[in-house]
């Protein structure tokens, strides 16, 4: 079973932190209020210059992360994350 991680806020260190704990082999929740970022990452697409969107195409496409933008759907991940 995989552990599963909840990161509050995807920025500058957010983001990365996310993208390395799924190439890890974790199950990561990423949480951000602006829905700009979360539609951008669903399709792969970077908003940091240091951030590549290969990476994060790779780890969507893993299923190791899910970016999530409402609390409301965001209670089930929260609730099974275990850091």
């Amino acid at each position: 079973m995989k552990e599963k991680v909840l990161v509050v806020g995807l920025g500058y260190v957010g983001l990365p932190l996310s993208i390395n704990l799924a190439r890890a082999g974790f199950e990561v929740y990423g949480f951000d209020t602006h829905i700009e970022k979360i539609q951008h990452l669903k399709i792969g697409l970077s908003y940091i210059d240091s951030v590549e969107s290969q990476s994060i195409k790779d780890v969507i496409s893993s299923k190791n992360f899910n970016p999530v933008s409402k609390i409301s759907n965001s209670y089930k991940q929260i609730g099974r994350a275990h850091v």
